[in-house]
């Protein structure tokens, strides 16, 4: 019993999370009513309160479930792009990354409500704890691979994850000349930039990165 009771709950809290996910994606933070979460997920407000202490504990579980799934989908960007070109690899897992700014759920969750809800200090040690290591892990690979300099690793990482922030705010709120076609192109040749200085780098290489699929199944 002991076993099922844990499977139960856990299947609770799953079933409570997609529920939340859905209603802050429609609704937002504010318009999204503990109760009306826990009728969609077929459980008492007390189960959810149970389960994640607060609405707000909720919400920042689905925000955290959103960006580990932006940091997959780019971590298997990069594996999966043609070997032999690192740079390019990294561009096509910012290309991915970049895709999620129009996601509905992500937009809204994570981009417009996350840095009210959390504030500015807890949105950024959440994307720093995920993101940061993994642009830090393509500059190393950038570095040893002779792409760039020898700089160092956590500085350049902060700057580019920075650049990689403003640019996937820049998309989700649709301003004018910024696509992700444009940002990817602008990235590719500030990293460029950081070759060695005795380094001839191929210039606005074309690539085709492979197509990846989202986690509900649709191409991205």
């Amino acid at each position: 019993m002991a076993r099922r009771s844990a499977a139960d709950a856990a299947n609770t809290r799953a079933e409570i999370i997609v529920a939340g996910r859905r209603q802050f994606a429609a609704k937002g933070y504010a318009g999204s009513a503990a109760r009306d979460i826990a009728a969609a997920a077929g459980v008492t407000v007390g189960a959810l309160f149970h389960h994640f202490g607060s609405k707000a504990g909720l919400f920042r579980t689905v925000f955290e479930e959103l960006v580990g799934e932006l940091n997959d989908a780019s971590l298997a960007a990069f594996q999966a792009a043609p070997r032999g070109d690192p740079l390019a690899a990294i561009v096509c897992s910012m290309t991915v990354a970049l895709g999620f700014a129009k996601k509905a759920d992500f937009h809204r969750v994570v981009t417009v409500d996350g840095p009210v809800v959390l504030g500015a200090d807890e949105w950024r040690a959440v994307d720093s704890r995920m993101g940061l290591q993994t642009v830090a892990g393509g500059v190393r690979v950038l570095k040893a691979t002779g792409v760039i300099e020898n700089l160092p690793t956590n500085p350049l990482a902060v700057l580019l994850l920075g650049a990689m922030n403003n640019a996937g705010f820049a998309l989700a709120r649709s301003e004018e000349g910024v696509d992700v076609e444009n940002v990817t192109a602008v990235f590719r040749r500030l990293v460029e930039g950081l070759a060695p200085r005795d380094s001839t780098i191929r210039d606005g290489q074309a690539m085709d990165c492979p197509a990846t699929t989202d986690n509900h199944g649709g191409a991205s």
